[in-house]
């Protein structure tokens, strides 16, 4: 029999939920009259560059775990599964981007080489590819299903297509610069997102054993993507080339530098909580240690994509007002999906 789920009391009415979705629109719309179309859509894209990570960074650890098992995977569960069903979301929050494309992306009025590839139809043909097909594996392992076979090859899906879209999505700002493991950094970096959200978010009280495996899994995610970003730096720095280094000396002028070096010192930070034994047994450490690497990774976010605008402050307060107006809408739907998982659960047994 199929049964209607509620939302249980810890869940969203479909009034507050309206009135969430309410206030969002307005802000919006203030967004949008105070801060002009094009700081607009630049304060979207980061906005979506970051919330983005936790429900694809979450379908990825739910493949991981389907194929390598683990207590971790089975404790974090809970806060996982929720978010992975939430992909869906991703195509609304890109529709903006698609129609604002020519407002954020100068490859959309230069005829080059890099045309045959950097074009409208394309970008929107892979981002949906990407979006539909991580939606689609979202609601199987978020929903508890999925064998062994389907994990393997949606991680190789996953691993192909975080490769083109991060590069259309980000990269393509300058579309002179190039990096090889610059999708790889963003693939780690929507772990590591997924991962301290889970930490900072996840409900309930994990066993001390549980987070102990969290805080490897966040140590080993932070390292990858300090690393991968690292080792590019390096690289694209000695090569002298002059494409390559514009890009980063972009992202060192009016005040960036300081900015990414605070980013540096967070993340750091993070790392030296998480090799506290103390930290590591303790839930409030956990979530401390997760808040923390999640501000760094909206700092380097804001270095990698706010220096390639010129109305930088614009471009930051409208990213603000979006981030808010994204997580009023967020919360009602992550509430009501693990409302109906519990349900669910309740009447599987």
């Amino acid at each position: 029999m199929i049964r209607a789920f509620r939302l249980d009391n810890n869940g969203f009415s479909a009034t507050r939920a309206a009135a969430h979705v309410a206030v969002a629109a307005v802000l919006i719309i203030i967004a949008l009259l105070l801060e002009g179309a094009e700081a607009m859509a630049c304060g979207w894209l980061l906005c979506f560059a970051f919330i983005a990570g936790i429900p694809v960074g979450s379908l990825v650890l739910l493949m991981i775990h389907r194929l390598t098992g683990g207590a971790w995977g089975f404790a974090l569960a809970p806060f996982l599964r929720p978010a992975a069903l939430c992909i869906p979301v991703l195509a609304i929050a890109f529709v903006p981007l698609a129609v604002a494309t020519h407002a954020l992306y100068p490859w959309t009025s230069a005829a080059t080489a890099a045309h045959l590839y950097l074009n409208v139809p394309t970008f929107i043909a892979r981002a949906a590819i990407a979006v539909i097909g991580w939606s689609v594996l979202g609601v199987i392992f978020g929903g508890k299903g999925g064998a062994p076979l389907v994990a393997a090859l949606g991680l190789a899906f996953y691993g192909l297509t975080i490769s083109l879209v991060s590069i259309d999505w980000f990269l393509s700002m300058d579309p002179h610069y190039a990096s090889t493991a610059f999708g790889a950094t963003i693939a780690i970096q929507q772990i590591l997102t997924a991962l301290a959200a889970a930490a900072l978010f996840a409900p309930g009280e994990l066993r001390e054993r549980d987070l102990g495996d969290l805080s490897g899994l966040l140590i080993a995610a932070l390292l990858g993507v300090v690393y991968l970003a690292l080792m590019t730096l390096i690289v694209q720095w000695y090569g002298n080339l002059p494409d390559r280094a514009h890009w980063y000396l972009l992202r060192s002028q009016n005040g960036w530098a300081f900015v990414i070096g605070a980013g540096a010192i967070l993340a750091l930070a993070g790392f030296a909580m998480l090799l506290l034994l103390r930290i590591r047994q303790s839930r409030i450490g956990v979530r401390l240690a997760g808040a923390v690497i999640l501000t760094a990774i909206i700092v380097h976010l804001c270095w990698l994509i706010v220096p390639a605008y010129s109305s930088q402050a614009r471009v930051i307060v409208a990213a603000l007002l979006c981030f808010i107006a994204m997580v009023l809408v967020c919360l009602p739907l992550a509430a009501g999906t693990r409302g109906a998982l519990q349900q669910a659960s309740q009447h599987a047994r």
